[in-house]
């Protein structure tokens, strides 16, 4: 993008104030934590085997893949079910002491990809643990398409069996048969959130979530529920990723059951809570249909039932790639290594020479979005919501408008037929559903705006404003772009106030 420099800050300057605000949105990031304080960082079993080199033999490690085993053959007998195209690539993440990862590829037309699944041995000669920790290493190819599903995944199956139990989309589980759960890259964001399925969880028909009296629908339809709205932190293609998770089991009849989640060897954070760590009384938030949105200021998490009897376990894992709307011929690489599941927090590969960490906790907590020190919030978005909701509302906005928006639990192009003051009319699937304001995010109401009134200064410098208070950088940068070609002067005043903020 390539700004007049008479504009007064130009991109670069515009966009070191948006970074700098970014740092002053939300609330301080010492405020609410989870009870129960988590590792982070290199303070896990990895920290005892630079490279990972042994790890697999250490007492509290269930199962570890590597990928060393010399021929895909022999990897796919270390599992119980696999399927798709995969193979041995000499592409490793840095420090690890292994010379082969798994390369599983997806062609467009060809298929849905490919898998990994074994059921989790326990020390009773059985299957199935209470708590557990799944660490794996993961890279996408720059171009790879947008996933369907990704894993690796931890779920539960009364009874298990030694294939893999495919099936029961859409449907929620009962608490003594089945759940699921891990982190997947929510399709065309490219954005870290969970994919859960338990017996608790939202339906997508109904705003609240509820099977009771549904406005529309039946209330009994359900596909996995997320849980970070806008602050999931993005996907980073063509670089190998750490990424682990954590699930720990309710007693039968409580709520008391978790998950957590760490990019990198960090809990995922944002809005001033450990939102990547969630359980009874954390974090604070609400429910939108099938998703769960943060928000310090709201009400406390209700907990996890994942299940109502005491003999369903996690007992099952998978490793896969699912893609089912590539383009005929497009090709996706997706690498896997360093597979490690274990009873107690494994952390990022140690590399070998490289000194042991022997801190137990961080010395302070971490946020995913790199951010300068933070100081205090002077960005309110609340205004600048209000003007764009009210912008929109017909007949300003030329509809039917085709924008990227969350509708029924998924982000896809709709048709934004029309506004009102209780929300936005939507064309999904042949028919009208109406989406209240409230329904919106921040993101959507600036994207809209960028789409339905890319004529108007006003709208644009509020939706700006949105953006940089949401820290949609990308967003901005097309916002910030538009106004520049729409009015100078308004152009200079978004500056203007992008570097008011930073000198606060």
């Amino acid at each position: 993008m390539a700004l007049d420099a008479g504009y007064g800050l130009g991109r670069t300057s515009a966009m070191l104030a948006w970074a700098c605000v970014c740092g002053l949105c939300g609330t301080s990031l010492l405020g609410q934590e989870a009870a129960v304080r988590l590792p982070e960082g290199s303070t896990g079993l990895a920290a005892r085997y630079p490279g990972d080199a042994g790890i697999a033999a250490d007492p509290d490690v269930v199962f570890a893949e590597d990928f060393e085993s010399g021929s895909i053959e022999k990897v796919k007998a270390r599992w119980e079910d696999s399927g798709g195209r995969m193979e041995l690539s000499a592409d490793v993440p840095a420090g690890s002491a292994g010379r082969a990862s798994v390369l599983m590829t997806h062609v467009g037309g060809e298929g849905t990809g490919s898998s990994l699944w074994r059921r989790i041995p326990n020390k009773s000669g059985g299957y199935g643990h209470a708590r557990l920790f799944l660490r794996t290493y993961v890279k996408f190819d720059a171009d790879c398409y947008p996933l369907h599903h990704f894993g690796c995944n931890l779920g539960g199956r009364y009874p298990v069996g030694p294939k893999w139990p495919m099936g029961n989309a859409g449907l929620r589980p009962q608490g003594d048969d089945r759940f699921n759960a891990g982190p997947e890259t929510s399709g065309q964001e490219w954005r870290w959130d969970w994919y859960n399925y338990w017996m608790e969880m939202r339906s997508w028909e109904n705003p609240d979530g509820s099977t009771k009296h549904p406005p529309s629908g039946n209330g009994q339809s359900f596909y996995g529920n997320d849980f970070f709205g806008t602050l999931a932190p993005p996907v980073e293609r063509g670089k190998w990723i750490c990424v682990e998770f954590m699930i720990q089991l309710n007693k039968p009849g409580q709520h008391d059951g978790e998950m957590a989640l760490w990019i990198d060897g960090h809990l995922v954070r944002g809005g001033g809570q450990t939102i990547g760590h969630m359980g009874l009384g954390f974090p604070n938030g609400h429910w939108i249909r099938d998703h769960f949105v943060p928000g310090s200021n709201e009400k406390p998490f209700e907990g996890l039932a994942w299940r109502k009897h005491a003999d369903l376990l996690i007992n099952n894992m998978s490793t896969m790639v699912y893609i089912t709307k590539a383009p005929a011929g497009h090709v996706s690489k997706v690498w896997f290594d360093g597979i490690v599941l274990a009873t107690k927090y494994i952390g990022p590969l140690q590399a070998p020479g490289q000194s042991r960490s022997v801190a137990v906790q961080p010395a302070a907590p971490v946020d995913v979005h790199p951010k300068p020190q933070p100081r205090a919030a002077t960005v309110d978005p609340a205004p600048h919501r209000a003007k764009l909701c009210a912008a929109l509302q017909e007949p300003h906005t030329a509809y039917p408008v085709k924008v990227f928006l969350e509708v029924l639990g998924q982000k896809v192009w709709v048709q934004a037929a029309g506004a009102d003051s209780r929300g936005i009319r939507v064309r999904y699937k042949g028919n009208d559903l109406p989406l209240a304001w409230g329904e919106v995010g921040d993101p959507e109401l600036a994207r809209l705006t960028l789409d339905g009134r890319a004529h108007d200064a006003e709208a644009l410098f509020h939706a700006a404003l949105l953006a940089a208070a949401n820290r949609e950088q990308k967003l901005l940068e097309r916002l910030t772009e538009r106004l520049a070609q729409v009015d100078g002067n308004r152009f200079r005043m978004l500056n203007a106030r992008l570097k008011e903020e930073v000198q606060r």
